[in-house]
């Protein structure tokens, strides 16, 4: 990769370049000028009408201008010549100039071993070296251009109708003619969040993202229903200030036995373990991307459906990646345990218990998971999008367990030092702008970053474009979500990283498996 000092001189450069080019055609206009002189036309009459001039020239009143035919045929052919000669040398820079800013471009766009690389899917995770390639390039790159705004009713009505065939919204559509007044409503609906995508496309490019905001299958939601139905992340505050416990039995085959020595009453501790920051030697030595779908950690994306149950989405994937860390083995745990066990409420909070759909915490999950011993596998306790009455988890098939878990800081470089040593983060964020996302990096401008309400995972980071305040690229977080593989790019986000953008680093939780 070409050093920060390399690109710094390069810049430089750049700038010289310009200011040379700039100070070169300004002496040119200056040397036309004095040596040109004014055209006039003469009329019928022999009036004089001065012509407005298509190029920037200053005019030379004082002109001394030869009033028979053979001086004005000799002043335009003298002026003639001279814009020739002004043309070609403006060619010449302006050529000269374009093949310049291409250079720069080449220079900060060109491959290297450690930029991103383009590759099919996990089976390119490495490259022929047996580096490891930045994975977040084998989402799906998007060509969706911005939604133009709705001009007139008939418009709205077609647009709408394709809308509802493309995402199937098939009962909807029945709604047209069996209950126009419901189908009014929803295209209402509809048009408002086409505005809204429009608006915060514009609103995530102030903010320096190349996220694209269109069309998804949340369009005929608005914003309370969407977060009433797709969000369950409960609000408390975040903390780092925790104390640990000691760990207990790993053996998997006995959940009792792992169970027993260990918390004897969940509120005689503060919850999780102290979170330690890396060392500058360890931050330092962090990669410059990291993804743990190359490295086989990250189950497929899943969907939580019409349910508040992202809360346990986040959770099982963070102890996914732990547990495979630990064992070496990628095991799909049960969401739905958590959704029909899991009441637990924060110490600090008593207010924030999990409660199935309606919403939960994932500090409180794993509180849980330590307490009982583990968590059982998706396969032996599938999810419903709903809760039952009654825990199973008895009759399901233990697949994974930690001993304990820790709230990571808010520096971002402490969360890249997490990830990489803890596996994938469960972290909160303010999806608002994810109900229009599409694809691209996000960068909300005005994303409330202390409304936290959904619960997703950060699998890895990386870094695309170029930034010239920053003299490097632009990073950025991947997450992954669980609306399902038609959501964003391939059911992934990608956000700003080291801005904080929608509260990505307010809540961050790690498991630990040691």
């Amino acid at each position: 990769m070409k050093s920060t000092r390399t690109k710094i001189v390069f810049f430089l450069f750049f700038l010289f370049s310009i200011a040379l080019l700039n100070a070169r055609i300004a002496n040119a206009r200056v040397v036309t000028t004095s040596s040109s002189f004014a055209n006039t036309n003469t009329n019928d009459h022999g009036a004089k009408v001065a012509s407005s001039n298509s190029v920037d020239f200053v005019h030379v009143k004082n002109a001394m201008i030869d009033r028979d035919d053979h001086g004005l045929d000799r002043a335009r052919e003298k002026r003639e010549e001279e814009e020739v000669a002004r043309t070609d040398s403006s060619s010449a820079s302006a050529s000269a100039f374009s093949a310049f800013v291409s250079s720069i471009r080449g220079f900060f766009s060109s491959s290297s071993d450690d930029d991103e690389v383009e590759f099919d899917g996990v089976d390119d995770a490495f490259d022929k070296n047996g580096n490891e390639n930045d994975l977040s390039t084998t989402t799906t790159t998007t060509t969706t251009n911005a939604l133009k705004r709705i001009e007139n009713d008939k418009e709205l009505r077609e647009r709408f109708r394709k809308f509802c065939e493309r995402f199937e919204k098939h009962d909807l559509m029945k709604n047209e003619f069996a209950n126009a007044e419901e189908y009014l409503k929803r295209m209402t609906v509809y048009a408002k969040n086409v505005e809204k995508a429009i608006e915060r496309q514009a609103d995530d490019a102030r903010g320096g993202g190349s996220a694209v905001h269109g069309e998804t299958k949340f369009f005929d939601l608005t914003e309370e229903e969407f977060r009433e139905n797709y969000l369950g992340l409960l609000s408390r505050a975040t903390t780092t200030t925790t104390t640990t416990f000691d760990d207990g039995d790993d053996d998997l085959e006995d959940r009792d036995a792992f169970k027993e020595g260990r918390v004897k009453n969940l509120k005689d501790h503060a919850h999780g373990k102290k979170f330690v920051p890396p060392t500058d030697e360890e931050v330092h030595k962090l990669p410059q991307y990291y993804d743990w779908r190359a490295r086989g950690a990250v189950t497929p994306v899943k969907d939580q459906g019409q349910c508040g149950s992202c809360w346990t989405f986040s959770t099982t994937g963070a102890i996914e990646g732990a547990n495979f860390i630990k064992t070496g083995k990628l095991v799909p745990l049960s969401e739905q345990q958590l959704l029909d066990c899991d009441v637990g409420c924060d110490p600090d909070i008593p207010q924030a218990c999990d409660s199935g759909c309606n919403g939960g915490l994932p500090s409180n999950a794993m509180e849980y998971i330590v307490e009982h011993g583990g968590l059982d596998t998706e396969e032996s306790y599938p999810y419903k999008a709903s809760k039952d009455e009654k825990c199973l988890a008895k009759e399901g098939k233990l697949g994974a367990t930690i001993t304990n878990f820790t709230f990571v800081g808010q520096n971002e470089t402490h969360m890249a030092h997490a990830l990489v040593k803890y596996g994938p983060l469960s972290i909160g964020i303010n999806a608002a702008w994810m109900q229009s996302y599409v694809g691209g990096v996000a960068c909300p401008w005005l994303c409330n970053k202390d409304a936290l309400d959904h619960g997703v995972l950060i699998v890895g980071y990386g870094e695309q474009g170029f930034a010239p305040a920053r003299l490097h690229k632009e990073p950025y977080w991947v997450i992954k979500n669980s609306w399902g593989m038609g959501w964003g790019e391939e059911g992934y986000y990608r956000i700003c990283k080291d801005k904080g953008n929608c509260g990505v680093n307010n809540m961050v939780v790690a498991a630990l498996n040691e």
